[in-house]
């Protein structure tokens, strides 16, 4: 039977590795995510919008797991992590469209909605307050 305190410290350091990565990530895909914006400016609904707020609420979750082992108001950040990218049918639309020719940004959204699923299930599995 695994020793669940490390287990706990091995998905915290995975979760923190992952977590490192989104800021160059990010940043790598400023010219695809400048084009989508200036598509979609005039759009009430964005694939632009969706990808900034997971990113907001992924990256925060992360880091305090990465730097704590544990987040805040776990309740709060599970029901936040329940909006996914693939979990609003015009986004899984747009991203499977081969019509949307942005290469570096759907990888981007796979590796915030992996980390995104990572958190969630750490938040489950480690933080006994839920």
């Amino acid at each position: 039977m695994p020793n669940h305190t490390n287990t706990a410290e091995i998905d915290r350091q995975y979760i923190s590795y992952l977590s490192e990565q989104i800021n160059p990530k990010y940043q790598q895909i400023a010219p695809e995510r400048s084009r989508l914006y200036h598509q979609e400016w005039d759009q009430d609904d964005t694939i632009f919008a969706v990808v900034e707020f997971c990113t907001d609420d992924v990256a925060g979750a992360a880091s305090q797991i990465a730097d704590n082992g544990y987040v805040n108001e776990p309740e709060q950040i599970l029901t936040t992590l329940e909006y996914r990218f693939f979990a609003i049918p015009y986004c899984v639309e747009w991203y499977l469209s081969p019509d949307n020719d942005f290469p570096g940004l759907k990888a981007y959204i796979q590796h915030i909605d992996y980390l995104q699923l990572l958190v969630r299930a750490y938040i489950q599995t480690h933080q006994q307050d839920i």
